[in-house]
């Protein structure tokens, strides 16, 4: 996904996003997604600099998650900017939020963004 990302990131640079079908709009933003809830981490934060295997694997899937949802959702018929418009953040925030091997805590954050999404996408 951010190998994709990358090379429609550069695609987007000279087209601008909107230009892009809808399923290649949900790559860009399921990519932002991975790095910012998932690759970003803070050593300064208690919560965040450090996380059990367990957790990460739940904030993949979380954000794996999602982005299928918003996949499905585009295929479906919902404009991708909709989607785009999304409230993200408790997903981003997840990683924060949660205790560092707190995978519950992870799923309650996974099944309020998808919510989110389908709430958009029906």
């Amino acid at each position: 996904m951010l190998a994709d990302a990358d090379r429609l990131a550069a695609i987007a640079d000279l087209v601008g996003v909107a230009a892009l079908p809808g399923h290649e709009r949900m790559v860009l933003l399921g990519a932002r997604l991975m790095r910012e809830a998932v690759l970003q981490q803070s050593a300064l934060s208690t919560q965040d600099a450090f996380s059990s295997a367990a957790k990460t694997a739940a904030l993949v899937d979380a954000v794996l998650a999602v982005v299928d949802a918003a996949q499905e959702a585009v295929a479906a018929g919902t404009p991708a900017g909709e989607l785009e418009e999304v409230d993200f953040s408790p997903l981003v925030r997840a990683r924060e939020e949660t205790a560092p091997d707190d995978v519950e805590a992870v799923w309650a954050h996974r099944v309020s963004v998808l919510a989110n999404v389908r709430e958009v996408g029906t």
